[in-house]
């Protein structure tokens, strides 16, 4: 029977509807597996049994196996219920490999500048600020009038609150940890957990996932994206800043992305297609990638300036940006000149430390080469340059190996 006589039936003759009714809930699911999303709307909005019988992830993964390319906009809806048809959107974003902007090497640091992405998990070897960097109690001013002083310490939540709190995670270890400078979130196998500032605490259940996990932090939301245990789709869980849980059903995924972004209602994967070019894609029509390329980096969403996104190495240096306003993305890192593509990896060297940042309203990146770093921290602290940094940046990383 076709989905149009079936919608026919089921609207002008309630007694099809009682038997319908009466049908197990597996047998249920069968039929409705035969009949188009659209019809399902419809089934859905004949009786409120039927509403509660046929959720709206259901219609969700109707729609993704159908049309592998339709969009569903984020809901803000409570519960599950899908408004997908009447927010169907068949386009997808393609982003440029470039990002329009000045570029300045080995030039000093605006008064105005203001650095994106600097509140970023403790990981690193130094910490960026909007005069320059810090490490070992020492600040490098890269402004043209550098004033002597440390570097203050970076203000907010720290990661070590749950590493090794197993108890807080029911009982399971800690996966992941991130943390911005208004909420912390971990993850187990079995729960996400969030603890923010004003009073936000919450732990989300996540059953039916499974790994690999990509837990991400940016201002006040929290967002994981995972596997479905049946491997037929993955998932995005989304904690809003008022504390409420909202999911999306996207496309299955085995490897987990390098990062997720929430942008204009709008979930971002952003992945690394090779070592030297980003792909970001929404989340519900996302394509798998290399776990290889993706797992040593970390994406940071500026919480100020939301279109922007970073992406960085293991090492601390900045190596990817992305405009999510006017969809554009590059890649910092080169494969070099020559006919031998040089040896790179996540902790190879770069040829210049990255500050991407704002000034007179308008985005920038400067690069400063190690000698030019070298300089400036011999004339404001004298001898003892950083190591890390030594080890991070190189004019030979330009080359091919």
């Amino acid at each position: 029977m076709h989905s149009e006589y079936l919608y026919y039936y089921l609207l002008f003759f309630p007694i099809v509807i009682a038997m319908i009714l009466r049908l197990p809930h597996d047998i249920l699911v069968v039929i409705c597996e035969l009949v188009s999303p659209r019809d399902l709307c419809a089934l859905r909005e004949t009786c409120q049994q039927l509403s509660r019988d046929i959720p709206g992830s259901f219609i969700l993964g109707c729609l993704l196996s159908v049309w592998d390319c339709c969009n569903i906009e984020y809901s803000r809806s409570n519960d599950d219920t899908c408004q997908a048809p009447h927010k169907l959107n068949n386009s997808r974003v393609e982003f440029s490999d470039q990002v329009k902007c000045p570029v300045y090497i080995d030039q000093p640091l605006p008064r105005d500048f203001y650095c994106l992405c600097k509140e970023v998990d403790e990981i690193f070897p130094w910490e960026y600020h909007d005069n320059g960097i810090s490490f070992d109690e020492k600040l490098l001013d890269l402004t043209e009038h550098p004033e002597m002083g440390q570097g203050k310490p970076k203000k907010g939540l720290t990661m070590g609150r749950y590493y090794g709190s197993t108890y807080a995670f029911g009982g399971a270890p800690v996966i992941q940890t991130r943390h911005s400078s208004k909420m912390l979130a971990g993850v187990s196998v079995i729960n996400l957990i969030y603890s923010g500032i004003p009073q936000t605490r919450g732990i989300v259940n996540l059953d039916g996932l499974s790994l690999p996990f990509r837990l991400q932090v940016n201002g006040k939301s929290v967002l994981l994206h995972a596997r479905a245990c049946d491997y037929k789709t993955s998932e995005v869980i989304c904690v809003s800043p008022g504390g409420k849980v909202h999911t999306q059903r996207c496309r299955p995924r085995k490897a987990a992305p390098a990062g997720i972004v929430h942008y204009n209602d709008t979930f971002f994967n952003i992945d690394f297609q090779t070592r030297y070019r980003l792909r970001v894609c929404k989340s519900l029509h996302s394509l798998d990638s290399d776990p290889q390329l993706n797992e040593p980096y970390k994406v940071y969403q500026d919480e100020e300036y939301s279109q922007f996104c970073l992406v960085y190495k293991p090492t601390g240096i900045i190596i990817g940006l992305i405009d999510l306003d006017n969809q554009q993305t590059e890649v910092f890192s080169a494969p070099g000149t020559g006919f031998v593509a040089r040896n790179y990896s996540s902790i190879s060297c770069e040829e210049y430390l990255v500050m991407v940042g704002m000034s007179k309203g308008s985005l920038g990146i400067w690069k400063f080469s190690i000698n030019h770093l070298r300089k400036r921290f011999r004339f404001q602290h004298g001898d003892g340059f950083a190591n890390a940094l030594s080890l991070a940046v190189s004019p030979l990383a330009s080359k091919p190996r």
